[in-house]
């Protein structure tokens, strides 16, 4: 009710995490308008496609050419968490561009080429 959306107005403003009423119905419409299946289907393809270009498939290309191991988890951790904070808040973290293969171990060098496949696919 009103009480508790004049409590949280300095955190929340007047969004619509904070309405209530007809200005909730208002801001709903808008953001269900906004937010149909097709445009955020559309929009997340497009941030995934924008990381996976910019940072991932250049992070695992470098790693590869310089025969350098990378903690897969944490690639992949870093790379989910950068397009949440994208999607959800319109915010970049940027945590994938703090990996960086002068801080993973060097692969060793048996098998290193025959263990490792080295190709990152274009079509990413």
């Amino acid at each position: 009710g009103e009480e508790f959306a004049e409590m949280l107005r300095d955190f929340l403003g007047d969004g619509i995490f904070n309405a209530d009423g007809e200005t909730w119905k208002g801001q709903r419409k808008t953001a269900s308008f906004e937010f149909n299946t097709r445009s955020l289907r559309n929009f997340v393809i497009n941030t995934v496609r924008e990381e996976i270009r910019g940072r991932l498939a250049p992070l695992l290309a470098r790693a590869c050419v310089e025969g350098r191991a990378l903690d897969l988890q944490d690639v992949l951790e870093r790379f989910a968490f950068d397009n949440v904070c994208r999607v959800a808040f319109g915010e970049d973290p940027a945590c994938l561009r703090q990996v960086s293969p002068e801080n993973s171990a060097e692969l060793p060098a048996e098998g290193k080429v025959n263990d490792v496949p080295c190709s990152i696919s274009e079509h990413a």
